[in-house]
């Protein structure tokens, strides 16, 4: 069973980009971040700011749908492992 709780799609609105983009604006993180499954971020900062500008600027274009949808599993893996809250 997977552990992301937000399924891929291939194109995401303006307003669940607008509130994920949100969301990550309210909180900081430093370190890095095991995703599982051989995922790992060594500079959460540097990740989620490259991230979230894709995801402002060009969520309308489906090739940066896996990009959105990182930020999307990342958000869900911090929760989980209590290093945020929804």
């Amino acid at each position: 069973m997977s552990h992301i709780k937000t399924p891929y799609q291939s194109q995401y609105t303006a307003e669940e980009v607008n509130a994920l983009v949100a969301w990550f604006d309210s909180h900081s993180f430093e370190g890095s971040i095991d995703l599982g499954k051989g995922e790992r971020i060594l500079d959460l900062k540097k990740a989620i700011g490259g991230l979230t500008h894709i995801a402002k600027h060009y969520h309308q274009n489906v090739n940066f749908s896996g990009e959105i949808h990182t930020l999307f599993h990342l958000r869900d893996e911090l929760i989980r492992q209590g290093r945020a809250e929804e």
